[in-house]
């Protein structure tokens, strides 16, 4: 650097400052810089004309984070100059880290710590990873055209292995009962994505992401091509049939492809290790009768508990997060049972459960998944969603087959328990590579279309993730679990 900026003094001003800046700028990349060629043979991997990749993230390796941004010129349309600024498209980058005071009033602000200018074509942008959060890249033409988060995990804050994060996930993988009635069953992405066990009458069904403009049509066979590569956090994917419930994902329940993922967090502030465990499904009736579906039905579910432990590894609650943060839950006791049971309430969203008090089986909790909608609560019984104490989604958790962890000593005695495959959603290594199974994830916008202003992301765009260290909040509701219980169920 010191001989390329002497020799840079010998030269005019202008073109000394161009060759300084050239030196020490090293955020904006060519696309040949960066070696990660992810264009395999396979149909996933092959570029939809009519979807070119907006937005490619080449590397999220706890260290770096690498982007392709594509030609927002051909999209979007040229941005001219004016008297004040500048033609062309900008870019900032913003990061937003977890909350930390654990309170509902704090506001974590956004700081801009990168920016520049897109290149025609497409741009490569490097941000180096400092802390663990959330990182937003928001591409600015006339305005802003695109918002996409990516979310990354800093190696200084976590210091687990993957090996060691498997361990501990198994040893305190849970046990899930599902209602009696319950058809659908945790899945992979894979079987989510209709890749396994192919429907070939889904494959064409047509979806778009809406909130992106000129977004065309396409097949469901085409998600793995267009949602890690196009994922603009204010779009949502839909359906696009005439009516959405007859779509075939309606079918896919999943028997013979349980699955469960798991993600590990650490904070080193409060001296806390948060392993999540996430539920993926092909669709949530509800309380619907029958193939009779209720408005709030929709495609795509997702469901997650967290198990906290110190950091000696300890445990020390489970968190069962069924709903959403604005509404009142309720749970109603069983009319018959040889335990002390009582009406509670709580607010939040979820609740949780001191481990000495949490439903076992050794170091694996007990969850009870409820009939429909898949909400994960501590003990089986009836619960519902409320709105100025009237109850507006009524349901009934528990009480029928059972799914536990395949690596378990002791299985469950209850019939027709069955086991589930337990993966790793590999946060540290999040990329949009067509390869990666989980790729899926890269996509910051909604997948789950949610009847009423609010819609659902996947992991790693939920509040487990984004403000983990305010997630497992301990002056939370708790919930009091009455004594008697009968350990399986």
């Amino acid at each position: 650097m010191y001989l390329k900026l002497k020799s840079a003094l010998k030269l005019p001003l202008f073109l000394a400052l161009f060759l300084i800046n050239a030196c020490v700028s090293t955020q904006v990349r060519g696309p040949s810089q960066v070696s990660n060629d992810i264009s395999a043979s396979s149909d996933a991997c092959a570029v939809d004309p009519n979807y070119p990749r907006l937005f490619n993230v080449i590397e999220n390796d706890s260290k770096t984070i690498v982007v392709e941004v594509g030609d927002f010129e051909k999209k979007f349309g040229i941005v001219k100059g004016g008297f004040f600024r500048k033609g062309g498209y900008t870019y900032e980058v913003k990061f937003q880290e977890s909350r930390q005071k654990r309170t509902v009033e704090e506001i974590i602000p956004t700081t801009v710590i990168q920016s520049g200018s897109l290149n025609s074509g497409s741009t490569q942008i490097q941000v180096s990873v400092k802390a663990t959060g959330l990182y937003t890249f928001v591409i600015n033409g006339s305005g802003q055209v695109w918002k996409q988060k990516v979310f990354a995990v800093a190696d200084r804050e976590n210091k687990l292995s993957a090996e060691q994060e498997k361990i501990l996930a198994e040893k305190f993988a849970p046990l899930v009962q599902y209602h009696p009635e319950e058809k659908y069953s945790p899945v992979s992405f894979s079987y989510l994505l209709n890749e396994v066990e192919t429907d070939s009458d889904l494959q064409n069904e047509p979806f778009q992401l809406v909130g992106i403009k000129n977004s065309p049509e396409f097949a469901f066979k085409d998600l793995r091509k267009i949602l890690p590569y196009n994922g603009h956090a204010d779009s949502v994917l839909q359906s696009q049939l005439n009516n959405e419930f007859s779509t075939r994902l309606t079918r896919r329940f999943g028997e013979n492809h349980k699955t469960v993922y798991y993600s590990v967090l650490e904070d080193n502030t409060y001296h806390q290790i948060y392993i999540n465990y996430h539920f993926f499904y092909s669709f949530d009736p509800k309380n619907s009768k029958g193939e009779n579906y209720v408005k709030a039905s929709h495609i795509f579910d997702r469901e997650s508990i967290t198990v906290v432990l110190n950091s000696s590894g300890k445990p020390l609650s489970v968190f069962f997060g069924a709903h959403l943060p604005t509404q009142t839950m309720e749970y109603f006791p069983p009319e018959s049972t040889n335990a002390e049971h009582k009406k509670i309430n709580w607010q939040g969203g979820r609740v949780f459960v001191s481990w000495p008090d949490v439903n076992k089986n050794g170091n694996h909790p007990f969850a009870v998944a409820a009939q429909g909608s898949h909400g994960m609560y501590p003990l089986a019984g009836n619960y519902a969603v409320t709105m100025k104490d009237f109850p507006v989604l009524r349901e009934t958790a528990g009480g029928g087959r059972i799914i536990y962890p395949e690596t378990i000593e002791t299985q469950p005695t209850k019939e027709d328990s069955k086991p589930y495959v337990l993966k790793s959603l590999n946060l540290k290594n999040l990329t949009s590579d067509c390869r990666n199974e989980n790729n899926i994830l890269a996509y910051s916008g909604s997948i789950v279309n949610v009847l009423g202003p609010g819609n659902a992301t996947f992991p790693p765009f939920t509040d487990r993730e984004i403000n983990y260290f305010e997630y497992a909040y301990p002056d939370g509701h708790i919930f009091e679990m009455p004594s008697g219980l009968d350990s399986n169920f």
